[in-house]
């Protein structure tokens, strides 16, 4: 579930009208993630898990933290550069566990861009600013005649 966001601008609602599971309106099973942008290369998505999101009793599943931080990371390269990309590698650091119920700020940031590979960051953090999850990534940006596709189906447009 996401909660208002604590700064930035939001991204157009138009954005979340798709059957993605971390952020698509229509897929009633997903996540319903809601991202402002900072900045030009960082984004925000404040957000509570659910009791469902759980694996062991009142800690959220590991999985979840990480769709989490990879979907601030796509959001993050669209921000920055306007594009979309896919995830080549992840890493993930898990600090502490994850309550349930707890209300999350997740923050991602596009970095270094070198021809279609960019390096993104991200973390989780609870309202205190204690950090649970760090991680870095490696994005390809898609070639350009899957990137004017899939922008189009998703109704994205660069500004």
């Amino acid at each position: 579930m996401t909660d208002l966001l604590t700064g930035g601008v939001p991204f157009d609602a138009k954005m979340y009208e798709q059957i993605c599971f971390a952020c698509g309106t229509q897929n009633q099973s997903g996540l319903n993630m809601r991202f402002s942008r900072l900045s030009d290369e960082t984004v925000e998505c404040i957000y509570t898990p659910l009791e469902v999101h759980q694996g062991f009793p009142e800690v959220i599943h590991g999985g979840i933290l990480s769709t989490l931080i990879d979907e601030a990371m796509a959001w993050a390269l669209w921000s920055k550069e306007q594009v979309l990309g896919v995830t080549a590698t992840l890493e993930i650091k898990y600090r502490a566990s994850v309550p349930v119920g707890k209300k999350l700020r997740i923050l991602a940031k596009a970095d270094e861009k070198r021809g279609r590979r960019v390096n993104l960051t991200a973390s989780i953090s609870l309202e205190n600013g204690k950090t649970l999850v760090e991680s870095s990534a490696l994005y390809l940006i898609l070639p350009a005649a899957q990137q004017k596709l899939l922008q189009a189906r998703l109704n994205w447009h660069p500004h």
